[in-house]
């Protein structure tokens, strides 16, 4: 395996050491994804809420924090797991967070369930978007929302470590994924560094 493959593979499924850095590096770099997202789900204190692919904790942690809504998350790495439970260990205690093994294709959770769903930079990793996308429709609640953060074909041409292991998208052809799954959408194009997008997806 080349650097560049085992780098793109921490960022797809983070663990160890590097994993850490990797979330680390990735909590500096999203901030105006996670300020889109922020904005797009308008989180309010009776929200339950759904993270796919929670890294860190990082964002869960500040969401549950600060708006008082009750937030679940899904991810792929056991690693992520144990490292988010650390972090949100009190949140947790109070019945605020709920953590679990799970991915976009298959969460594990009740079927609407869900106010609000979020997921940043995940969907370069699913092995099957259209399913992903059914999934988190699945477990949104009629008219609940999805944010979905992410970087373009356009962007991600221009990162090494994304020749490897990445699906990307141009925003049109996501786009088209996200309507074809039965979502309304909305983007918005994020103000950073690098070319990035917020989608708004309502589920119809």
């Amino acid at each position: 395996m080349g650097l560049m493959s085992y780098i793109g593979g921490q960022f797809h499924k983070p663990r160890g050491l590097f994993g850490r850095v990797a979330t680390f590096t990735m909590n500096r770099q999203n901030q105006a994804q996670y300020r889109g997202v922020k904005q797009a789900l308008a989180l309010e204190e009776p929200d339950t809420v759904l993270e796919v692919g929670f890294g860190n904790g990082y964002l869960l942690e500040r969401f549950a924090s600060r708006y008082g809504c009750r937030l679940f998350g899904v991810d792929i790495s056991e690693d992520m797991i144990e490292l988010a439970t650390r972090r949100c260990r009190q949140l947790i205690a109070n019945g605020q967070v709920t953590l679990s093994l799970g991915s976009a294709q298959g969460t594990g959770l009740e079927s609407a369930s869900f106010d609000k769903s979020y997921t940043i930079n995940t969907i370069y990793f699913w092995s099957d978007l259209e399913a992903g996308l059914a999934e988190i429709r699945r477990v949104l609640k009629p008219g609940g929302v999805l944010a979905l953060g992410f970087y373009p074909k356009e962007t991600l041409d221009r990162v090494a470590v994304a020749t490897h292991g990445y699906h990307k998208y141009h925003l049109e052809e996501l786009v088209g994924a996200v309507e074809q799954a039965g979502f309304v959408v909305s983007a918005t194009q994020l103000s950073g560094h690098n070319l990035a997008y917020c989608l708004t997806c309502v589920k119809n």
